[in-house]
């Protein structure tokens, strides 16, 4: 059951690691990440943990930052309102899932010079992802996750890529009955209520949906 919630969104979080240590972090030592909350943040984190020293940053919403904290994988959880407390003076990569363009301008503003790399990955903030709020700094670089799969399967090959996914996913499922609660629902109805749920940023974090008609 835990498969079929992660795989999917598992393999972006494998894929931008192995993307950032293939860049060496662009010399950084730390990564920031926000919607820390997210399944694929959460991810990105644990690979982040288990395939190199980067220490991470999870930004989050006060409604979540208890939940983040009690996953165990950021070695510092702040929220957004508390941007301005990073340390100016560590080398930083920024991964944003949120897509919310107010946290990453503020984010690229405090850190100034030591922000070294800026990634766009996803947009949890869907609704925030029309400001028009001024981005200094590095330009954020979208990420495409089969660029990334394309590339490795062509030096690694497939069977290999494959066995190095699956095993990172085994260790991330493993981890993540901690804190997952899977959930599961049926029909028109059940489907409807939590996309509204999704949509209104009311979903709790540690749930997984799996649903059917």
């Amino acid at each position: 059951n835990a498969s079929l919630i992660f795989r999917g969104l598992f393999l972006t979080s494998f894929l931008a690691e192995d993307f950032l240590r293939e860049s060496n972090n662009f010399d950084a030592s730390q990564v920031i990440i926000t919607s820390a909350s997210s399944k694929t943040s959460i991810a990105l984190a644990h690979c982040i943990r288990t395939s190199s020293r980067m220490r991470t940053v999870g930004l989050t919403s006060p409604a979540n930052i208890d939940f983040v904290r009690s996953v165990n994988l950021y070695d510092e959880v702040l929220t957004y309102d508390d941007i301005t407390s990073l340390d100016q003076h560590t080398k930083s990569v920024l991964v944003d899932m949120a897509g919310n363009r107010s946290v990453v301008a503020r984010t690229h503003k405090h850190l100034g010079q030591s922000l070294l790399y800026s990634s766009a990955i996803g947009a949890t903030h869907w609704e925030q992802t029309r400001s028009s709020e001024e981005i200094t700094g590095p330009p954020p670089q979208f990420f495409f996750a089969p660029s990334q799969l394309s590339k490795r399967g062509k030096e690694w090959g497939r069977d290999e890529l494959n066995k190095r996914m699956d095993d990172a996913l085994g260790l991330f499922i493993g981890d993540s009955h901690d804190w997952l609660t899977i959930e599961h629902h049926t029909g028109v109805d059940a489907v409807s209520s939590t996309y509204q749920q999704l949509v209104s940023g009311v979903m709790r974090p540690e749930v997984g949906n799996i649903l059917s008609f």
